[in-house]
């Protein structure tokens, strides 16, 4: 075996062959075809890529339960045309004296999973998963040693495995391709050789796989431009129709995680809002790829917040991202896949946990919704006679609005929205959290909730010294009010935070708010950070309110107060 000179691939990575102004035939786009028959997908995630270093329990490692046959006709009754299986390999192959021979038996149970699939009619994409990260990242770029041999087995078992289904079964040669101790340069150049390693394999294994579709990812899956256009060199060069290229959208981080920023067009920095980042992401892979006749699939998407708890993202901004990211995602033929780890879809009933989120996407992929444009919770105040809601109606019209009993409810147009008298509530609205929830019919696509609350101030109480603990808890009434974020600065005024470069605390990560016992969480990831001396935290509401409290920490002895 030989090692490939770095050299020579920088230099042609730096001086193609081909332009990056090539552009592929896009009259008769083999692979533009072929995304538009995928539709939208899911991803069946942490099952046969689940594993447990205790002792593999297969597809039930990582907490789901066995797929069944009933699952996977629900995913087409659901709507979708095509389905991701990531496969994981580690735990699940023979060492180098043995061959990296995969598990019979794990790849049969696989490929009976990949059958149901095809028999309910869904485009089907093979992926080599966790091993992006597991071991294949250790590769030092060398074609002489064992991971490259180990990468280079599992596509031949595959291969050979699967070149007999039809053309719905495609290949992705890795996920989230990642490389240790590597600049980005060297990372693509890595990449470039596996993706070309694959391609060949695939290509020279008879059967179907002469011409099946193959996807291959930028580095990480990453949508900077510099990636876009190594991929874009690599699939010009290539010159085969029966390519397609993928990438991953969660959002900007921040946002999709939580930390402070919650709204779908709140600004983030600049001018930059979830939904203009979302734009500017889709537009370059278009213009980059579907542009030039290259066909493309988001082969994961979500918010990174439901990895933590449904409740972690603003419900309503997740709704209308949703909305978003499906509309858009088509206006620029692109398919996009669900990455579902069992959070979204009850594995054992295989209905939506959140019905409304199901709905959304669902609806999402035929036609646009509506929705208030404000916050889908709004604030109602002692005194308050009316209330304006702002509408996006993308399009539609709204029908009618009914209150929680199904009574149609009275409303004005005013221009932006609607207005609506608050005294038809007066007996609803009554107590402090109090709350109505209002349905709004539109012409199409999905119903909108818009929940009343009746609030008073938040009261934040003294919290009378006590020994620290890992999970802090900041006593206080809530009156009705939702904590939208908080801020931590020590007497410095300088951040506390496990993202020190970020204003806010990460919800369900350092802090999280618990109305059900009337306190505030601050969780072990937060509390391990602070040493003797005094804290500032501002806790921020969704009605704008915004409170002061101050830690102070001596020992393992805590105390707090609100200060001005």
């Amino acid at each position: 075996m030989y090692k490939f000179s770095i050299g020579l691939l920088v230099s042609l990575l730096l001086c193609p062959l081909f332009s990056s102004a090539t552009v592929l035939a896009n009259e008769e786009s083999v692979s533009l075809d072929y995304v538009e028959a995928m539709g939208m997908g899911w991803n069946l995630g942490n099952t046969f890529d689940g594993f447990d270093e205790n002792g593999d329990r297969g597809e039930e490692s990582w907490g789901n339960p066995v797929v069944t046959k009933e699952l996977i006709q629900s995913i087409k009754a659901k709507g979708f045309d095509s389905i991701r299986l990531p496969f994981t390999a580690h735990m699940r192959i023979s060492d180098a004296a043995n061959d990296f021979t995969i598990d019979e038996e794990f790849l049969n149970r696989y490929e009976e999973v990949v059958d149901w699939a095809l028999e309910e009619d869904l485009y089907v994409m093979i992926n080599l998963h966790h091993d992006s990260w597991i071991w294949l990242s250790d590769w030092d770029g060398t074609t002489d040693s064992d991971i490259y041999n180990k990468y280079h087995r599992i596509w031949d078992q595959l291969a050979e495995r699967f070149k007999d289904k039809d053309e719905r079964v495609m290949f992705e040669s890795i996920n989230e391709p990642q490389f240790n101790n590597t600049e980005d340069e060297t990372g693509i150049i890595y990449l470039t050789q596996l993706n070309k390693d694959f391609y060949d394999i695939v290509r020279n294994s008879g059967g179907n796989n002469a011409e099946r579709m193959l996807v291959l990812p930028t580095l990480n899956t990453d949508a900077a431009q510099d990636k876009l256009d190594a991929l874009y060199d690599q699939i010009i060069e290539l010159d085969d129709p029966n390519i397609m290229a993928t990438i991953h959208y969660y959002s900007e981080w921040v946002y999709s995680t939580n930390i402070g920023k919650t709204g779908f067009d709140e600004i983030l920095w600049d001018d930059v809002t979830p939904r203009s980042s979302l734009v500017d992401v889709f537009d370059r892979v278009h213009d980059t790829f579907v542009a030039n006749g290259i066909g493309v699939t988001i082969g994961e998407y979500g918010l990174l917040g439901y990895d933590k708890s449904s409740e972690i993202n603003q419900f309503g901004e997740t709704l209308k991202f949703l909305e978003f990211i499906n509309y858009y995602a088509q206006e620029k033929q692109l398919n996009l896949m669900l990455w579902d780890n069992g959070q979204h879809i009850n594995r054992e009933t295989a209905e939506w946990y959140v019905e409304p989120f199901g709905q959304m996407i669902e609806n999402s992929m035929e036609t646009r919704s509506a929705y208030v444009s404000d916050l889908n919770t709004s604030f109602i105040e002692e005194g308050q006679t009316t209330i304006d809601l702002p509408l996006t109606l993308n399009g539609l019209e709204l029908i009618e609005v009914k209150d929680s009993n199904g009574e149609t409810v009275s409303y004005r147009s005013n221009g932006e929205g609607i207005s609506i008298d608050l005294d038809d509530f007066s007996d609803a609205l009554v107590e402090i959290a109090d709350e109505v929830t209002l349905e709004f019919i539109f012409s199409d696509g999905s119903d909108w909730q818009q929940h009343l609350v009746r609030v008073d101030k938040p009261e934040i109480f003294t919290l009378e010294e006590e020994e620290m603990t890992a999970v802090l808890k900041i006593p206080l009434n809530y009156n009705g009010q939702i904590l939208k974020s908080v801020e931590s600065r020590d007497a410095e005024n300088q951040l506390v935070s496990n993202n020190s470069w970020w204003d806010y605390l990460e919800n369900g990560y350092e802090f999280v708010a618990n109305p059900n016992e009337n306190t505030i969480d601050l969780l072990e990831n937060y509390t391990r950070l602070l040493e003797d001396g005094s804290y500032t935290l501002t806790f921020n509401f969704y009605n704008g309110e915004s409170i002061n409290y101050q830690l102070e920490v001596n020992g393992n002895q805590v105390s707090g107060q609100v200060s001005q």
